[in-house]
């Protein structure tokens, strides 16, 4: 959909009915279909789920406009983000080494708690490390704390490195 076509999806939000605004509103703000239906029949509307699946499968009536304005949010936030990048990045940085921090405090004891695991896997998805290559909670108190750890704390120490 070229820029032209999406602005005119979104002027023709204003043009639909208020039960239909009302639907793309609730889905911009996460709402599942089944929520929408519940919430829209509330207000009176006898909207069942199966109604919602169809209004915003393709060439349905929010279908389309709700995509639009979906992506014109979108593009708003690629453009907020990168005029705060350089802040964005430093906040990152400097929650990643307090992160390391911690999991090099406990790599150092005895007591590997499940919240350390928890921080560790928590930055390596962060990291974009994939779940394939890492042990889950339970497998990793079954197999031994301080061998995942210190897998987990070598990732993280990767994604810091500047070549990572």
């Amino acid at each position: 959909m070229n820029n032209s076509e999406q602005n005119e999806q979104i002027s023709a939000y204003g043009c639909l009915q208020p039960i239909y605004q009302k639907a793309i509103d609730l889905r911009l703000n996460g709402h599942r279909h089944t929520s929408i239906a519940n919430i829209l029949s509330q207000t009176g509307h006898k909207v069942t789920e199966h109604t919602v699946r169809v209004w915003f499968s393709k060439g349905g009536k929010c279908c389309d406009i709700y995509n639009s304005i979906k992506q014109e949010r979108m593009i708003e936030l690629t453009e907020a983000l990168k005029e705060n990048d350089f802040q964005i990045k430093a906040a990152v940085v400097e929650s990643l080494a307090i992160i390391r921090t911690v999991l090099d405090q406990a790599l150092c004891s005895e007591e590997i708690t499940p919240f350390h695991i928890k921080v560790a896997q928590d930055v390596l998805d962060r990291g974009g490390v994939p779940k394939q290559t890492r042990v889950d909670s339970n497998t990793y108190l079954d197999i031994g704390k301080r061998e995942t750890l210190d897998n987990m704390a070598s990732n993280i120490k990767r994604i810091l490195s500047p070549a990572g």
